[in-house]
């Protein structure tokens, strides 16, 4: 599959998933029945650290998380993944790749939406039909909220999610989540 960061030959439908990035890798391999072998903690934003279907989905093997500080390549390449999800970790592609194929985003980073990234990983999964069927049924159930609402027409919005500490991020727009040069400060967000 060719992305931003390169191409990523998946010769066969994975069974040893990692999910490198943020919400986006994770909530679609766990929507897809995929539960990535690690995944980023995400315990500041949800209990328990990880997206929470991924409990009722697991059948017995929760994934094991990291801290969001910097990847855990040593930890990731002793897992012997066969694929592995970056479509938000694009300065980190170059040293996951030699790994396991790796999976970028299609536009740039924070750039393909939902609808993309799930269908890539739905293909990645070698599981595209069930990928369509998931983003068809997610926009069923958004359309009918347009009729009463004319007004939300060409509108935008924003994600504030809080943090047990009481920090509210504000994501607004492609600029208020850049690239990270270094993972290291433990946030890819502006803090508002």
């Amino acid at each position: 599959m060719k992305g931003v960061e390169g191409t990523a030959t998946i010769p066969r439908p994975p069974q040893r998933v990692v999910s490198a990035g943020q919400y986006r890798d994770a909530d679609a391999a766990v929507a897809l029945d995929v539960v990535p072998l690690i995944t980023p903690d995400l315990d500041k934003f949800l209990p328990g650290g990880r997206v929470a279907v991924a409990d009722g989905r697991s059948r017995g093997h929760s994934p094991e998380l990291f801290a969001d500080a910097q990847l855990p390549f040593e930890r990731i390449a002793a897992l012997k993944p066969d694929l592995i999800l970056g479509t938000g970790v694009a300065q980190d592609c170059k040293t996951l790749s030699p790994i396991a194929p790796t999976l970028s985003s299609a536009a740039g980073y924070h750039k393909d939406t939902w609808q993309v990234t799930t269908r890539r990983v739905g293909t990645a999964l070698g599981r595209s039909p069930e990928a369509d069927r998931l983003v068809a049924g997610v926009e069923a159930r958004i359309e009918p909220a347009k009729d009463p609402n004319p007004a939300f027409a060409g509108r935008t919005f924003t994600i504030e999610p809080g943090t047990g500490d009481g920090t509210v991020t504000t994501i607004s727009s492609v600029t208020d989540a850049p690239p990270c040069s270094s993972r290291s400060s433990g946030s890819c967000c502006r803090r508002r």
